[in-house]
Formats: structure tokens, sequence, C-alpha cells
């Protein structure tokens, strides 16, 4: 300690050395050398335990037969003992803590000191520790790095407030506007460092474990329902309130059933079979299921993910798909205006008009579009990535591929939303900050 009270600073101003001068008032949080000094003093303390322990003044527990007694764990400033309930070991604990705390100066927070016994432990047994560690009022040791160190019988009552916690933090972004990528990072980063430590000391209740991963009951959705139902119901998010459930009607405001509604959906249906409309079922169940297996776990951005999500199942906010729905919109491709007067589609926009085959054409990734125009759009994607990433240098052509793809969705916007008229440089610029320095120009 002599060390520490005689440190000197320079503080240099300019790069250049004022004068010297020492602290007066000791080390405060905050200073490089504070946590250094804590470890060493903590590291006293630990060896005058594992001292006492081989010297037999000090017996610890065994967790099972043929291991090393445990006798103490440090976290920070938090100390766990554990010891037989033996005088010889109390007060020899006792010895040792009074010396350390003279030495270092140290005192013990007499608010968070307690003391957890085993449920063999003699009550005048108890009592005589408490009196020699000088514990008025024994609350136990509560939580140990955010875990509870005591519970009886079902643990449900236990992580109550792990469910609580996450459905708090839950609720609380309602009101937070963000993208379909921004939400899944936020979940999968901020809810998975709630109970990741939980789930690698307990092992949880199934039902608490639905509760937080706000899954369905798969079997019991398919007693109950045919296979297309159930991939329908999964698809849908649990909430994880503890609301009692009610029928609701999607297709009306109010969540009541009435004829006209019905009528709506069932005019869908049959306009759906007799091929008036966009193949989508069968985009998602080949783009999904591609999507689930292959691109969730490669290392794109977020935006990438999502938007090839909605591009594979024909869920982009473009022209045709607005008019799907009944909304009147310049349904016309935006791109260039020798378009004008086809539909704009994502087969379109993103392989058949005349921007992008030169797009595709100069790029160097001998994808070439004609004779494309019958294959699906979704189809189309996921054979050139399969293509792609059997090729050399496959982790780049395949982000190049996607690139483009993301470039010809941003160039789109910025020409609707922003009233840029096209020109190729625009997009080969987009290109080549995504890292696409393959493609060339027009």
């Amino acid at each position: 300690m002599n060390y520490v009270s005689t440190v000197s600073y320079e503080v240099l101003l300019n790069g250049s050395p004022l004068e010297v001068f020492k602290p007066t008032y000791g080390l405060r949080q905050g200073d490089p050398l504070s946590p250094y000094l804590f470890i060493l003093c903590m590291e006293v303390l630990s060896g005058k335990v594992i001292q006492a322990q081989n010297a037999g003044a000090l017996r610890g527990i065994r967790l099972c037969p043929n291991v090393p007694p445990l006798t103490h764990l440090f976290f920070a400033d938090d100390v766990v003992f554990f010891l037989q309930d033996s005088n010889k070991s109390i007060y020899s604990l006792k010895s040792i803590l009074d010396a350390y705390c003279r030495a270092s100066g140290q005192r013990i927070n007499d608010n968070k000191f307690g003391v957890l016994f085993s449920p063999s432990t003699k009550l005048n047994q108890a009592r005589e520790c408490l009196q020699v560690l000088n514990i008025r009022h024994n609350a136990g040791i509560g939580k140990y790095l955010g875990l509870p160190t005591k519970f009886n019988g079902s643990k449900r009552e236990i992580f109550a407030g792990l469910i609580e916690m996450v459905s708090k933090r839950v609720s609380s972004w309602n009101g937070i506007f963000l993208s379909p990528a921004g939400r899944l990072t936020l979940i999968s980063s901020v809810l998975s460092n709630i109970y990741n430590y939980f789930l690698s000391v307990f092992k949880l209740p199934v039902k608490d474990l639905r509760l937080i991963d706000g899954s369905w009951d798969t079997g019991f959705l398919r007693f109950l329902f045919t296979p297309e139902l159930v991939n329908k119901i999964l698809a849908i998010p649990c909430c994880l309130s503890q609301v009692r459930d009610k029928v609701f009607w999607k297709h009306t405001s109010d969540g009541l059933y009435s004829v006209k509604s019905g009528y709506g959906i069932a005019f869908e249906e049959y306009m759906k079979i007799h091929g008036t409309t966009t193949d989508r079922d069968r985009i998602n169940e080949a783009g999904v299921s591609f999507y689930k297996k292959i691109l969730w776990n490669l290392p794109w951005p977020s935006s990438w993910k999502v938007f090839l999500w909605r591009l594979l199942t024909n869920s982009l906010p473009m022209g045709a798909e607005f008019m799907r729905r009944n909304i009147q919109v310049d349904s016309s491709c935006k791109l260039c205006v020798d378009c004008e007067g086809l539909a704009e589609t994502s087969a379109h926009l993103f392989r058949d008009c005349r921007i992008a085959c030169r797009v595709w054409a100069c790029s160097d990734l001998g994808i070439r579009t004609l004779g494309s125009a019958h294959i699906n759009i979704g189809d189309w994607v996921i054979n050139w990535i399969i293509y792609l990433r059997k090729t050399e240098d496959a982790e780049i052509k395949v982000i190049k591929f996607l690139a483009t793809l993301w470039c010809l969705w941003l160039v789109r916007n910025r020409i609707l939303f922003q009233g840029e008229h096209f020109h190729p440089q625009m997009f080969f610029w987009f290109v080549v900050m995504l890292g696409g320095d393959g493609v060339e120009g027009a």
C-alpha cells in the first residue's frame, strides 16, 4: 500500500508534460489503477481463506465426492463463502474478515451481509453464527448475479419476474417506429441477453419457456387443424402479455364477422384459383423454405435479409401489388419511360425491365435475362443464388447479386419518392458503394 499512497501524476497538455503532483484524497472510482488495486486486495483475502482451509481451521463444502472443497466465490465486490456449520469455521472466518478490513481499510456492508443456512442446521448453531458475525437482521443473501439463491418447490414463482421483465421490455417497444430489420435486430440483441444467463444455470419450466419464446403448441394445432391451417397459425406471433384470448375477425375493424367481409374473402380466393392473381402461394412454398434453410444464416445486413424475404414472398409495396389490393395508384414501371403501360411487378422491375436487363448485362456475373420471362421471379432469384454459390469466389458473387437487386429497389424508390431522373451512373454508384466493384458502366 505504500507504493499506492506515494504515487504521482503528470498531465500532458498539447503533448508537453505539466508539473508533477500527488493525489491527496486517494484513489477514486474511474481511476485506471482502482480495479487492479481491488483485485490485489481480494487476492490476499482469497489466499487467507485457502490458508485457513489447508490448516484445518476452516472447512468448505463438497459439491460431489472426490473433488476439492468449495470455500468462496468472488465477483467484483461481491463475496460468497461456503462453510460447514462448525464453530471453528465460523470463528476462523470472522478472524480473517476482521484482519482483512484492518489491513485494507474496507468495511463490510451490513445491508448486504447475510447468511443462508441449510435445512439441517440446528437453531442454536444458526443463532451463534449470526452473533459471531454480528448480523442483527438476517434476510438471507437474496440474489447472486441476478439469480435467486433459494427457492422452494416449483420454479415457476422464481421465473415469474423474468417473464414480467421480458413482457415489459416488449410492450415498451410498441411506440417505436422501426423497420422489420430493426425490430429483428432489437429482439435478438436485447431479449436474448435478458434470459441467456438464467438458461445457463436453470432449466426453465416448459410453460415459462413458451411464454418467453411466444411459441405455439404445435402438436395440439396439428391435432385440431389441417397442415395448411397449422402453417398459417404458426406464422402468427404469440402475445407475451397475459391477456385472455378471444375470437377476432381480422377483416373488419371491430373484429366481428360480417357477410360482406366474408364474401370479399371468398371472391378473392375464387380469383386466385382461376389464375388472375399472382402465384403468391407457390413463391411462399419455395422461397420461405429456401430462406429458412440457407439464407437466414448468411452474414448479410438485416435490411438485405428482410428485403429478400419480401421479394421471395411477393410482398414488396409495388404498383401491381397495390392494384391487386384495390388500391388505386400508378402501377406502371418507375425505372424507364419505355415500359409505360406495363405493370410494375417484381419480375418486371428486377429482371424484365429494359433498365434491369442493361444492368444485368453490364455486370460480371454472367446473368442474362432474355428467355426468363416464363420463370417465376422467386424461383429465378433462388436458382441464381444456388448457381453462384457453386462458382469460384462464391461469396463475393452472391453479395454482388444481392447488392444489384437491392440497388434496383433503391433507385426505383429514389425516382418515385424524390423525383430523381434515372441515369446509369446513379445505379452503378450505388453498387460500388455496396462493394459491387465488379459492375462496369453501361
